[in-house]
């Protein structure tokens, strides 16, 4: 066997797939255009291309006449989609069904059922109904390719289509209606038409105590329903047949689930197509009548600014990787910015001085702020559009709104405090004395003491703040007398 030489000459790339293009051109036509792309097999010969998964079901021509999204379906901003799948044994495996001989399972029956939505607000321990309806469908049972059991595929002409005002309920804050903690949904399964009831045999059921001893009619009073407690994924929940109106019979939990698709959709308006005929862009006016129609509605004035505005904080908003500090700071910084209209670098300076000292009160209320306003000097000194004489008066304005914040904090604390000790006084049980002031009859302690001059009084002990008022000598003075000393000495 020889061995390709590595240095042995070969003719060029381009060449080398001519001269094999000429090969597949002149051999056989069931060769031609697999060489290249298909694996060879032993016999030289190209694999067949693999079949192709054959459609259960071919849906309906796309009608280009009507809108893309139809404003009756998608009437609100958000939407829940039910779709009910199948139902099928818990212990059956997934399969394809190209899994076998690429042909879909031959189906034994075709039911025609109602299938029920009923959803349910549970938070407040009452069971209070937001929404029942119902739609025909078909239930196909087929033999599993994977299992002993059978399997029922739900056939519905659209799936159930939920607005999320079905599931608001009054709020206990506020006036505003709010989604509720817990819901309940309950699908169930109804028999349609005298079909064939129930679609899955008793075989696959076993013997549940709501089949014995049922007879045909019975039989045609059962219920397949299933709890779901969650709206949103792929759930599935145990299956459990009932009869309507027998009170003798409970429910049954069989081996069979019911497999269901929730998911949210956001709705749209219609889409309308462009209309392509000439429309009038020119309004002429007549001079000589009177242009006010009393027709027209009054039309509100709106203020372009605020609009922008609004919309601008919402798109802050959106942004994952800003702080909520940043945000504060960008909405407060644009709010004030983007009114003063500026139009060179040359007058941001006077401006930014301008914020500084309107929101100076606001900066230094929060450390976060002034944080953030370091952050915006430096970006701002780094691109040379502050100068010093601005930086210096910026400065001062916030050391001014820092001295008057920390007197008002400090009064703040000493009127609390002042608050606190009273309250603490009158929940300590002082009582009223005769030994006390002589007018409040409490006990004279602190800055308040105020003696009388004359020893040889016999109640000498006052408050300062409770004789003030009626003292017939000035508190201030140093030789303070009491009104009773004073008036026996006059």
């Amino acid at each position: 066997m020889m061995l390709n030489n590595f240095y042995q000459r070969k003719a060029p790339f381009l060449h080398r797939n001519w001269l094999q293009g000429i090969t597949n051109w002149q051999g056989p036509a069931e060769v031609m255009g697999n060489i290249v792309s298909s694996q060879l097999r032993g016999d030289g010969r190209a694999a067949p291309p693999p079949r192709k998964r054959r459609r259960v079901s071919t849906p309906d021509s796309l009608n280009i006449d009507r809108p893309i999204v139809s404003p009756e379906t998608f009437d609100t901003p958000s939407t829940l989609r039910i779709e009910v799948r199948r139902i099928c044994h818990k212990d059956s495996l997934r399969f394809r069904t190209t899994s076998l001989d690429g042909t879909a399972p031959s189906a034994l029956t075709t039911t025609q059922a109602n299938c029920r939505v009923t959803v349910t607000n549970t938070s407040s321990g009452a069971r209070d109904i937001l929404y029942c309806h119902k739609q025909a469908c078909d239930l196909t049972t087929s033999e599993n390719p994977t299992g002993p059991h059978h399997i029922t595929r739900v056939n519905m002409e659209a799936p159930f289509l939920l607005p999320r005002d079905v599931f608001l309920v009054p709020g206990d804050d506020d006036a505003r209606d709010d989604l509720a903690d817990t819901y309940e949904l309950l699908i169930q399964f109804e028999q349609r038409n005298g079909s064939i009831w129930p679609p899955l045999t008793a075989k696959d059921l076993g013997s549940l105590s709501a089949l014995q001893d049922a007879n045909p009619s019975d039989n045609r009073k059962i219920v397949l329903k299933s709890r779901f407690h969650e709206i949103f994924g792929k759930l599935k929940e145990p299956l459990v047949l009932s009869i309507q109106g027998s009170m003798d019979k409970s429910d049954s939990l069989t081996e069979y689930i019911m497999d269901v698709d929730l998911r949210w959709s956001s709705g749209f308006n219609a889409s309308t197509r462009p209309n392509k005929d000439s429309v009038s862009s020119i309004t002429a006016i007549d001079r000589s009548t009177d242009v006010h129609d009393e027709r027209l509605p009054p039309v509100a004035a709106v203020d372009p600014a605020a609009i922008s505005s609004t919309a601008h904080r919402e798109g802050i908003a959106e942004f994952s990787d800003v702080t909520p500090q940043e945000k504060e700071y960008i909405w407060e910084w644009d709010g004030y910015i983007l009114k003063q209209n500026i139009t060179a670098n040359a007058y941001l300076p006077r401006a930014w001085l301008g914020f500084v000292q309107q929101k100076a009160a606001w900066l230094v209320a929060k450390d976060e702020r002034m944080r953030e306003y370091g952050k915006h000097v430096c970006v701002l000194l780094a691109r040379d559009l502050l100068t010093d004489e601005v930086i210096k008066q910026a400065q001062g304005c916030i050391r001014e709104a820092r001295a008057l914040r920390k007197m008002y904090v400090d009064n703040t604390i000493l009127s609390e405090g002042v608050e606190q000790a009273a309250a603490t006084s009158k929940g300590a049980g002082v009582r009223k004395s005769s030994k006390g002031c002589p007018v409040c009859q409490l006990p004279v302690l602190g800055p308040r003491l105020l003696v009388c001059a004359n020893k040889a009084c016999p109640k000498r002990l006052y408050h300062s703040n409770c004789v003030e008022p009626i003292a017939l000598v000035d508190v201030k003075d140093r030789n303070w007398i009491c009104n009773v000393c004073a008036a026996s000495t006059t």
